[in-house]
């Protein structure tokens, strides 16, 4: 079984889209999927986000205002190169970050995370001012703050 929550794996996986990013998508449902979550993330586009697992930020050009953490210093590395004028942290995602936002959200990671959408909320809610979103391949959680 994949350990898919190691930094090793994420390190190991980075090298193979250092040079050729959009290898990342493998195949339509991939790519079906992320104009499905980039569509329906720049409804938000005017508010702060942080990105929680980013990996190389793929997600970032959705925001004006757009913070990415990821454990993957390789990943981090490419954000960085490829999104300039975005902030792109190097850091355990269940350590948490400084600040808040207007929403925090994830984008397939919660089993890098080893946590339900219901953990992920309960985990980064304090540091989102409307809501916390989760899009995982088949479902989305939206947990609004009322």
């Amino acid at each position: 079984m994949i350990d898919r929550t190691s930094n090793e794996y994420w390190e190991k996986r980075s090298e193979t889209y250092k040079d050729n990013i959009n290898s990342v998508l493998v195949d339509n449902v991939a790519l079906i999927h992320e104009k499905v979550v980039k569509d329906f993330l720049k409804r938000f586009g005017t508010m702060s986000a942080l990105d929680v697992a980013c990996g190389y930020g793929r997600f970032a050009d959705c925001f004006d205002d757009y913070t990415g953490i990821d454990f993957c210093k390789n990943f981090i590395e490419i954000a960085k190169k490829n999104k300039p004028g975005k902030r792109f942290i190097l850091g355990d995602a269940h350590q948490g970050v400084d600040g808040t936002f207007d929403i925090v959200f994830a984008v397939i990671a919660l089993s890098s995370l080893n946590m339900t959408a219901k953990e992920f909320n309960e985990k980064w809610k304090h540091k989102a001012r409307y809501g916390v979103i989760v899009l995982e391949v088949e479902e989305f959680y939206f947990f609004p703050k009322l």
